[in-house]
């Protein structure tokens, strides 16, 4: 029984002596390079590169300064975001509008792994999308670099002018939404604002209205000089009155008589007089002249604040035509002349790597089967 399990782990060992065989591993990686190099179609690269700049720079030329200034945080996270779009199926769909992918890249030829099929589902799509494109930021200056492939310098080339108008497309929706979404709120305010003006002119009219007012102002002066004439009279007659009895020696004749009543007739006048212009059953000017001063520096106080939301509003406008965002193209795309053969040599590479290490690994396996094997023996 121990000589049967030897002999099958020693035909266990010329199994993996034959899978090991350097000339197998030789003649896979020449099938794999031969059919990556010969049978698989040809990539084409477009590269450009942009930058998401603002307008509020001094010179809307470029320059390097302005590039590496405080500004440069904004224009990464920019990119960033627009990196992220550029990725999203939002996007693939306009590029399969624009240049529909099952047509342009369908497959060809003796190829079976490059391309898609006629009737691919949509994550497919996406993912072959995503194959299509590179892109990357510039971790310093913000700077997004794209790099576009194809099976002709065309579709390449197409590929980068299109991502291109894309982002000019979504910083453009961008303003546009920021724009409108500030003076909604600045033209709210603003409505807010003179809403409140109204009321209070509204309140004014009605409270003059009410109180048969015209101004408060003149009324209170019409009576404090009426009162003041009346207390400049009973003056001149206290005067005239003490004359009068310095003069007569009795108080009873009919002048000092008659000026006592005058006296008393005035002083129940200027009484009446001070009554009716604080007294809830007068006119109540005082409380009324407090009333409307309120109501006055209501309406100035709406007023002012209404005349500060429109300059805050103007202001937006301003600001917000003043910090739009724009794509600046710092590399222009061109149509490529020859292959790009690079992905070609590094999966070559990789496939050799692999296959290296599993020939390592069989190896490793097979000294340990024969060192088990010595010492069974």
């Amino acid at each position: 029984m121990k000589k049967l399990n030897l002999l099958s782990k020693l035909d266990y060992l010329k199994i993996i002596n034959k899978r090991t065989n350097l000339i197998t591993v030789f003649l896979l990686l020449l099938i794999c390079s031969s059919y990556i190099l010969l049978i698989s179609r040809n990539k084409f690269e477009t590269r450009s590169k942009i930058i998401i700049r603002s307008s509020d720079n001094k010179a809307l030329t470029f320059d390097f300064q302005s590039l590496i200034s405080s500004g440069g945080a904004s224009q990464k996270e920019a990119s960033k975001y627009l990196e992220i779009y550029l990725n999203s199926f939002e996007a693939m769909l306009e590029y399969d509008k624009f240049y529909p992918l099952s047509k342009n890249y369908r497959k060809k030829g003796l190829d079976l792994l490059s391309g898609l099929s006629v009737n691919v589902k949509k994550e497919k799509k996406l993912e072959f999308y995503k194959s299509l494109i590179k892109l990357n930021v510039d971790s310093e200056y913000g700077v997004l670099k794209i790099s576009t492939y194809g099976y002709s310098p065309e579709q390449s080339y197409k590929l980068n002018v299109f991502l291109i108008e894309r982002s000019k497309s979504f910083i453009n929706q961008i303003n546009k939404d920021i724009n409108k979404e500030q003076l909604k709120f600045a033209k709210k305010e603003a409505a807010i604002a003179k809403d409140r003006v109204t009321k209070a002119s509204n309140k004014l009219q009605e409270f003059q209205s009410n109180n048969k007012l015209i101004s408060i102002t003149s009324e209170i002066e019409t009576s404090s000089n009426i009162l003041s004439n009346l207390e400049n009279e009973l003056v001149s007659k206290k005067v005239e009155l003490s004359n009068n009895l310095t003069k007569y020696a009795s108080k009873n004749v009919p002048e000092i008589y008659y000026l006592e009543e005058q006296i008393k007739e005035l002083e129940k006048i200027i009484k009446l007089e001070r009554e009716n212009i604080v007294s809830p059953k007068g006119r109540e000017l005082n409380k009324k002249a407090a009333r409307l001063k309120e109501l006055i520096a209501e309406i100035d106080f709406s007023t002012d604040l209404y005349k500060t939301v429109l300059t805050s509003l103007e202001s937006s406008r301003i600001n917000s035509i003043k910090n739009q965002r724009f794509i600046t193209i710092l590399s222009q795309p061109f149509l490529p002349d020859k292959p790009y053969l690079k992905w070609k040599y590094m999966l070559i590479i990789s496939i050799i790597l692999i296959s290296i290490i599993i020939f390592s690994i069989l190896n490793f396996i097979k000294t340990i089967i024969e060192s088990h094997l010595d010492n069974a023996e």
